[in-house]
This record gives structure tokens, sequence and C-alpha cells, in this order.
């Protein structure tokens, strides 16, 4: 899945740049290979000009291993050694040498800035001149005892990584499900759990926070040290996200940043993560409730018309919620004074969306 984000990277930058997401034609051929070609030139001429003077004014930086190379494999403990390295040179407190937990840390938050900052650069190509990031900023996220509590890069980050790792998993997870290669075959190819991957790799960590709000409508919690998790609990993620994604026919709206589909008459579903997982007769009541409860959502949902569960069902998320909001006052100006938003078990949406039927 890698590699295809890369190509996919490479697509979006010649759309942006050359293409300016037009359907190339014989009209505009000639123009479009012109400006790719001057580019090329202009590189080339570029690399032509590199004298020897200054290439010797580069110096190649060994690792700790003695060697100025290393295999993708050893990447991570080597740059943990550096890590290391600098607290020892800095005179940095002696815990922070020998725990390696806190290394381990700040390692993934120094990965979470420097992920941020890459991703910011290919959302603003041609836009900044700025391509590099200071050394200050991570020095900072080094010399701190307590980056990992107000890193916020370190848990989206985190959450990032997770969702792309549980994209694989269920991946794995479908492959047992078939009984034979042909279907395995058919339906990875229409399966979307893939283009989902594809989809956030490409997310700043501020589209990452929406997208799991909007994918979790009724977790509450803080995106901090103690609540992150609560994100991204592979056992919520099966059923109905993912098998949604796999599931249902139509493909999912790419121009959105939550995940979405079109029903047959023009309603905006969303696809998300609620399901009764203890088999509570009140497991609709909370569910709804912490759904209008929820602050982060109320935008987004001005657009939606119906929530995907697993298996909660009701004409208004409002009216579901029942006496779970008795203390809770809602604005005026609130999208539930607007509008009934339904939820509906996945099942239901496969048939509303495109009229599929459910693949056990």
């Amino acid at each position: 899945m890698g590699c295809i984000s890369e190509v996919n990277k490479l697509i979006k930058e010649y759309n942006e740049k050359y293409f300016e997401y037009r359907k190339i034609n014989v009209h505009n051929v000639d123009n479009i290979l012109d400006r790719i070609l001057s580019d090329l030139q202009a590189q080339m001429l570029t690399s032509q000009n590199i004298q020897d003077e200054d290439i010797k004014k580069l110096e190649v930086y060994s690792y700790s291993n003695g060697n100025v190379y290393c295999e993708l494999a050893e990447i991570n403990d080597l740059i943990k050694v550096e890590i290391n390295s600098y607290w020892r040179n800095t005179g940095a407190e002696g815990w922070k040498c020998t725990d390696q937990n806190f290394c381990e840390m700040i390692f993934l938050c120094l990965q979470g800035l420097i992920d941020k900052h890459i991703t910011q650069r290919h959302i603003q190509y041609n836009k900044t001149a700025e391509r590099r990031i200071g050394f200050n900023r991570i020095r900072k996220v080094l010399d701190s005892d307590d980056s990992i509590k107000r890193c916020e890069e370190y848990y989206l980050y985190n959450i990032k990584n997770k969702l792309l790792m549980m994209c694989g998993e269920y991946h794995e997870y479908c492959l047992d499900e078939w009984d034979s290669e042909e279907e395995r075959v058919m339906f990875c190819k229409q399966c979307e759990v893939s283009a989902f991957y594809e989809h956030i790799s490409r997310m700043s960590e501020d589209k990452i926070r929406d997208l799991i709000h909007t994918i979790n409508p009724n977790v509450l919690k803080k995106i901090d040290e103690m609540n992150w998790a609560e994100y991204c609990i592979i056992d919520r993620y099966k059923n109905p996200f993912f098998k949604g994604l796999r599931d249902i026919n139509s493909t999912f709206e790419k121009d959105r940043d939550y995940i979405s589909y079109v029903g047959k008459n023009k309603t905006l579903n969303l696809l998300t993560t609620v399901g009764n997982r203890d088999g509570s007769k009140k497991a609709l009541m909370r569910a709804c409730g912490e759904i209008v409860a929820n602050p982060n959502l109320y935008e987004i949902l001005m657009d939606v018309n119906c929530l995907i569960s697993r298996d909660l069902e009701t004409d208004s998320i409002y009216d579901g919620a029942g006496d779970f909001l008795k203390e809770f006052e809602i604005e005026e100006e609130h999208i539930y004074h607007c509008k009934n938003i339904k939820m509906e078990p996945l099942e239901d949406a496969i048939v509303d969306i495109d009229g599929g039927i459910e693949n056990d």
C-alpha cells in the first residue's frame, strides 16, 4: 500500500501542476507536455551547474555503526541512538538516556512533527518557498521533559498509524473470509479499504482529527494521553466501518474528509463505528445522546442525512436520545432544530445506497 501511496502523491502533484485536473485531449496535450519538458530541462540545467567545489562542501554523516548508509529496517533504532547521543552531549538528566519508553515516545513525537510538515508541504506545493523544517523545532521536542503531554502531533500521528495498520489487519482478516480464490479476487477488487488507506495517508493531522470524530461520533473523549486509543479500537472498526467499505458497491465521496456515500434519493450517508457492543437495551439512547452532545459534529451534520451503524436504527437521532438529553440544552441554531438525521444498520444502508445485498 505504501508504494501505491507514493504513486498517488505523484499523480496528485502532476494533476495540480500540469494537468490542472483537466482531461488530456488533442487540444491541450502539446501545452501540457511542453510545460513538463520545460521543468525537466530546468532541473537538468541546475544539476549540470553543480561544481566540484559545491560537492566538496557536503559532509557525509556517519551513523553510530560507522556506515554512511543504513538498511530500511535499521532506521528507527539508529535514530533512537542519535536521540540518546544528543541527550548525553547536551548534559540532559540521566534518566532520559536510560528510559527506553520515553525515548520511544519522543521518537514518535518527532515522527508526527515531521509527518505533519511533509503533509503540509504537499498540500501547499508551489504556494510556499519553505521546504525545510528548522532544527529548533526538533530541539524543542528533544529538550522538553513533558513533550508527550503537550504534543498533539504525537497522538494524532499514533492514531493515523493505527488506522493504517488496521486497514492491513482487516485485509488479512478478509482473506480468510472467502472460500475460493475467485471470491477473494472479486471482493478485493470492489473493496474500498485500500482506497481509505490512500485517503488518510494524504491527510494532515487537522484532517485526521476531524475524520476520527466523524467515524466515532459517539466518542466524546479528548485526544490525549489517556484517551487517544479510544478512537482506534479494531473491534469497533471491523463492523460496520471496514465491513461497509468492503460491502457497499458504491464508492465513497473522495472529495470529502469523512467517509460518506450518496444514496439513491441523493441523501448523504455517513459511515461510522456506532453499534450495540454489549447487548444493552439502552444502547440506542446512549449512542444518540452522545452524538447529539458531540460539539465536533455540528458543522459536518449540516450535510448529512443518515448515520450508518452496525445494528442501531432510529428515524431521528434527537428523538432516539430520549431521557439521555435531560441535562443537555440545545441552542436554537443547533442542527437538530433544523433537520432530522436518522440512523440505520449497515445492511439497510447497503440497499438504500446501491441496492446491493450484504455479503456475510
